[in-house]
């Protein structure tokens, strides 16, 4: 055989071998996830709320995001929940900051609560979820590909509280 059509067959076989071993390595999607204190603001029928989804990748297509409900044990209130994703794409790497919702630190009220008898206390939770999701490549050599990234991540969790409705009317005077 002709030296040539050695070397060529050699180089690629070198060249996939070190595509196979690589790609394992090349997988970096990162996700973390900072929850807001959630709780009732003062005695009213607001909840404080949110989290952060912090995403990365070497890549350079990157969707990050997540969603979020707020429920409690009576009936006689709603739910608030939100959503919100972002996408980037960039030459080389990327880095998400999504807030659920947009704006943090956020106050939501909760439908329903000032119908509730005053001095009731409720047991409420903010159940919420991430997720990111990088680009994907394929690389071959001599009929052999393999695909690299598209890697995805997902969390959720539950974070419980309780709300109070207050004994008065909350004006703070005495009336005569």
């Amino acid at each position: 055989m002709n030296r040539f059509i050695l070397l060529r067959r050699a180089t690629r076989s070198v060249v996939v071998a070190g595509l196979l071993c690589g790609a394992h390595a090349a997988s970096a999607l990162n996700m973390q996830v900072y929850v807001q204190s959630i709780s009732q603001s003062a005695y009213t029928s607001s909840v404080n709320l949110g989290h952060t989804v912090l995403a990365s990748t070497p890549y350079n297509r990157l969707i990050a995001g997540g969603t979020f409900v707020v429920r409690c044990t009576d009936p006689r209130t709603g739910t608030i929940s939100g959503q919100r994703t972002l996408s980037s794409a960039q030459f080389t790497g990327n880095t998400l900051y999504v807030t659920i919702p947009e704006l943090l630190p956020t106050t939501r009220l909760l439908p329903g609560f000032t119908q509730l008898p005053k001095g009731v206390q409720i047991s409420c939770s903010y159940d919420w979820t991430a997720r990111a999701s990088e680009g994907s490549y394929t690389i071959g050599a001599g009929g052999v590909g393999i695909t690299i990234g598209g890697e995805e991540r997902a969390d959720g969790s539950s974070v419980p509280f309780t709300m109070t409705r207050e004994d008065n009317d909350g004006e703070g005077c005495i009336k005569f």
